[in-house]
């Protein structure tokens, strides 16, 4: 089981499971200064989730729900959009995604 999924910057990004389906992500309103890393950015806090909820074995990522997954897309358009808020590659630490959604 396996997760695809494909960011489209300030259109938010798309998920696709085999379990869940289609899943759209919306983006994270921020004022972008750079957008540099945000791809980066996007996937690294997908990773940091799924080990973080202890998701990360194929075992549990086959079981996702369609919530977790979107919880999931949310948490990496945070992080995505931190990275959006200043210039170059400055990727976030938790801290930055107070506030986000």
């Amino acid at each position: 089981m396996l997760i695809v999924a494909v960011t489209r910057g300030e259109r938010g990004a798309t998920c696709y499971s085999r379990t869940a389906g289609k899943i759209e992500i919306q983006s994270v309103p921020v004022v972008v200064a750079d957008t540099v890393g945000a791809g980066d950015s996007f996937q690294a806090a997908m990773l940091a989730w799924l080990e973080e909820n202890r998701r990360a074995s194929p075992a549990e990522l086959a079981a996702l729900s369609t919530g977790e997954i979107e919880d999931l897309g949310r948490f990496a358009a945070s992080a995505a959009a931190a990275t959006c808020r200043h210039r170059g590659p400055e990727f976030p630490y938790r801290k930055a995604l107070r506030g986000f959604p």
